[in-house]
């Protein structure tokens, strides 16, 4: 594993409120794939990683990520006052 790559996902998690990761990952089948994570902490030789994607946590074996940038977690992330404009919305009240 890459140690700028640790160092990077390290940073998100020190900061999950300012920084978010996107990551090139190779699934086992050899399928690479685009996430934008919220690592969480590691675990052994994996990350343990909120996908923002499918916002589910996901575990991502280390030696699979081929690149990590860091992005701003407001670029990625709605805020409190969008999610309030799509409640009323889509539901037609605040909650």
């Amino acid at each position: 594993m890459n140690p700028v790559f640790v160092q990077r996902l390290r940073q998100a998690m020190d900061d999950p409120d300012a920084m978010a990761c996107r990551i090139v990952y190779r699934c086992e089948s050899g399928r690479v794939t685009e996430r934008v994570v919220s690592p969480i902490r590691f675990e052994g030789p994996r990350v343990l990683a909120l996908c923002l994607g499918s916002e589910e946590p996901r575990g991502f074996r280390l030696s699979a990520i081929e690149e990590v940038q860091l992005v701003r977690a407001e670029s990625v992330l709605c805020s409190e006052e969008s999610v309030t404009l799509l409640e009323v919305r889509w539901h037609g009240k605040r909650s």
